[in-house]
């Protein structure tokens, strides 16, 4: 007989040597142990696909959102300079106008993103504001915006 069958045979006497019982209780072990080896790759496995799909999900909804805000400021600044150009013909702001308040209230309208718009004189007054006609008397000339603004 060669080493290598005599190594089999006894073996196979060793295993043939513990009772049925035993064997069962061992074949069971090692099934569940495989078992749950195999659920901790598979949720391995998931945890890494899902955390790739979210992680690309974050990333699309960021660039969607970013477009989005990116057109939001473009309109707005689309119309701000759309209301510039337009009171430039009508100078100087020293007083509210009808016309003045028309404009502002017809692009407030297409600007939903936009709670007022306003028109401030170089004495710092408000001239316009979309919230009352006339506006109320209220001086911005000694608020750092309108001094930064101004230069």
């Amino acid at each position: 007989m060669s080493p290598r069958r005599h190594r089999w045979a006894t073996t196979l006497e060793k295993i043939r040597a513990i009772s049925f019982a035993r064997r069962i209780i061992l074949l069971t072990i090692v099934f569940l142990v495989a078992v749950y080896a195999g659920n901790g790759l598979i949720l391995v496995h998931y945890y890494g696909t899902m955390a790739e799909r979210e992680r690309d999900a974050r990333n699309a909804k960021a660039a969607l959102l970013a477009e989005h805000a990116g057109r939001a400021l473009a309109a707005i600044d689309l119309s701000l300079e759309t209301i510039a150009n337009t009171l430039r013909q009508h100078l100087p702001l020293d007083k509210p106008m009808v016309f003045t308040q028309l404009l502002l209230d017809q692009h407030l309208k297409e600007l939903p993103q936009v709670r007022t718009l306003g028109v401030i004189g170089p004495n710092g007054r408000i001239v316009n504001s979309t919230k009352a006609f006339p506006p109320p008397s209220v001086r911005l000339a000694d608020q750092p915006y309108f001094s930064e603004q101004k230069k």
